[in-house]
C-alpha cells in the first residue's frame, strides 16, 4: 500500500512537471542550433554574438519568408537618432532585432509594450505620416503586413487578403472590389487585374515572361499574383507602384511578355 502511493505520488509530480513544461511559452529559437545563425563554433559571448552567418534579414527569412516580403525596411542605417530601447547593429544598420527580441518568450517578440501609433511615433514624427494618402491608418495595424485568407478561403494570397480587408470598407479613390472571378476592380478607374492566380499556372498559356526573369521588386507570394506584385507595401506615399515614376508600361510589361 506504501509503494503504491508512493508511486502514485511520483506519477502526480511528474506529470505537474510536463504540465509547466508544456504551459511555459519556449524562447524564440530555443530548438535551434545557435551555429546556425552565429558565426562562433564554441561559446556564444556578448563579445561575438553580433558576429553572424549571414545578415539579419537573411537569417530571418528562412523561417519567415511572407514576414520580409512586405514589412517595415530593414537592413539600412537610419538618417534619424532612435530611441535607446531600439538598438542598432554594428554597422549602425536597423535590423530585425531593432523591434524584436530575437530570444525572448514574450508574446510578439517585441522590445517593446508600445503598439499601433504610439509605436511607429517612437521613431517617426507625426508629419511623416501627413502626406500618406491614408494619413499611415495602414502601417500603424502592424510592421509586417500578413494576413490570414479567411474568409477568402484558398482563394488568394495573404497579403491581398489584408489589403481587401481594409479598402473593401473605403469610399473614393481607395476603394476596391473583389470580383467573383478573383479580379481586383479599383474605384478610380484604373486598371482591374486578377489576383489570386498561380503565376507558373497562367504562363503555362503564353505571353508571361519566365518566373525567373521577374524584377525582384514584384512580389509573387505562394507563388500567386498579389496586391504587392504591384503596389509597394511599406512606402512614404501608401500604396506606390513597385517601378514609381516609370510608365504603367513597365509594369505591366515586367510580367506579361506581348
Amino acid at each position: 500500500m506504501k509503494m503504491m502511493v508512493l508511486l502514485l505520488g511520483l506519477i502526480a509530480i511528474i506529470a505537474f512537471g510536463i504540465s509547466l513544461v508544456i504551459g511555459r511559452q519556449s524562447p524564440h529559437l530555443l530548438v535551434s542550433n545557435c551555429q546556425s545563425c552565429h558565426l562562433a563554433s564554441n561559446e556564444i559571448t556578448p563579445k561575438n554574438a553580433y558576429m553572424l552567418l549571414n545578415s539579419q534579414e537573411v537569417l530571418c527569412a528562412s523561417c519567415h519568408p511572407n514576414a520580409i516580403k512586405a514589412s517595415h525596411p530593414s537592413g539600412f542605417s537610419p538618417n534619424r537618432e532612435l530611441p535607446d530601447i531600439y538598438q542598432l547593429n554594428w554597422e549602425n544598420k536597423l535590423t530585425c532585432s531593432t523591434c524584436h527580441d530575437i530570444h525572448s518568450d514574450k508574446q510578439g517578440l517585441m522590445v517593446t509594450n508600445r503598439k499601433g501609433k504610439a509605436f511607429c511615433h517612437d521613431c517617426h514624427q507625426a508629419s511623416f505620416f501627413d502626406n500618406m494618402k491614408d494619413l499611415g491608418t495602414s502601417l500603424f495595424i502592424s510592421g509586417h503586413t500578413v494576413a490570414q485568407n479567411e474568409p477568402f478561403g484558398e482563394k488568394i494570397d495573404s497579403f491581398s487578403a489584408k489589403c481587401i480587408e481594409c479598402h473593401s470598407n473605403e469610399s473614393g479613390n481607395l476603394a476596391i472590389t473583389l470580383t467573383n472571378n478573383n479580379s481586383i476592380s479599383h474605384s478610380n478607374g484604373r486598371v482591374s487585374h486578377p489576383i489570386g492566380r498561380d503565376y507558373n499556372e497562367a504562363a503555362k498559356y503564353g505571353g508571361y515572361r519566365p518566373i525567373k526573369s521577374i524584377d525582384k521588386r514584384i512580389n509573387l507570394p505562394e507563388g500567386k499574383v498579389s496586391c504587392i506584385s504591384c503596389h509597394k507595401a511599406y512606402a512614404k506615399v501608401h500604396g506606390e507602384g513597385v517601378f514609381a515614376g516609370a510608365s504603367q508600361y513597365k509594369l505591366c510589361n515586367s510580367c506579361h511578355d506581348i
